[in-house]
Parts: C-alpha cells; sequence; structure tokens
C-alpha cells in the first residue's frame, strides 16, 4: 500500500494550518511511526503551495526525520483566501488536493493507497 499523508495536524503541529488537534507545536505522537510499520513510500498531500517547499522539505528533515519524499502541493491562491474567506479557501484546498491526488495515482493505477489525515 502507498501511504498518503496530509502534514499539518497530522504529522506535526505548526504554524501552518488552523485546524486538527490540540497539541502543542511539534509532530504527532506515533503518526511516523504508524507509517513506517505500514511500509511503503509515503506521499504527503497538502494545501501548503510551491513557495513554501523548501520550508516544507527542511521542516521533514529537521522535524521528523524524513529526507526524501514526494510531495503534492497546492496553491498559494488558496492559502492566500484563507485571510478573506476560510469556508472558500478550505473548498479551494480540498478541490486542489483531490486534483493532485487524481493526478498521482494516475501515474500508479495499480497501487493501493491509505490516506491520513484531519477534518480541515
Amino acid at each position: 500500500a502507498h501511504v498518503l499523508s496530509d502534514i499539518d495536524m497530522t504529522v506535526w503541529v505548526g504554524v501552518f494550518g488552523t485546524g486538527g488537534p490540540k497539541f502543542p507545536q511539534g509532530t504527532i505522537p506515533g503518526a511516523i511511526s504508524l507509517y513506517g510499520v505500514l511500509g511503503g513510500r509515503i506521499t504527503f498531500l497538502s494545501a501548503r503551495p510551491p513557495v513554501w517547499e523548501s520550508q516544507t522539505r527542511g521542516a521533514l528533515l529537521n522535524d521528523i526525520g524524513i529526507a526524501e519524499a514526494t510531495v503534492l502541493q497546492g496553491t498559494l491562491k488558496n492559502v492566500m483566501m484563507a485571510l478573506v474567506n476560510t469556508e472558500e479557501a478550505h473548498r479551494g484546498m480540498g478541490e486542489q488536493k483531490e486534483i493532485a491526488f487524481n493526478r498521482f495515482a494516475g501515474l500508479h493505477p495499480d497501487a493501493r493507497f491509505i490516506f491520513f489525515g484531519d477534518s480541515g
């Protein structure tokens, strides 16, 4: 199985994102261990836009020890929309994640996916 995971409020709590569990900043206890037990490669499906890619990859490496991972990104438009219309931003983020997943799944037609994420 191929593990797909959201980043914020699923793998760690940081400054990006507004929903999810109310843990202190840092990694979500047990998330990475669970992914390791499931085996396979982890792909992150995130609302984070490409302009945050270096920060995202740095956090994946420095905060949770993942040096190599595929990150399916969101758009800056949806992140900026969160400043003026949270509901519209969340809808756009969800739609963008669906588009990114469908493209990714099309590259792996025989794969089975396990998805982890929060409700935000």
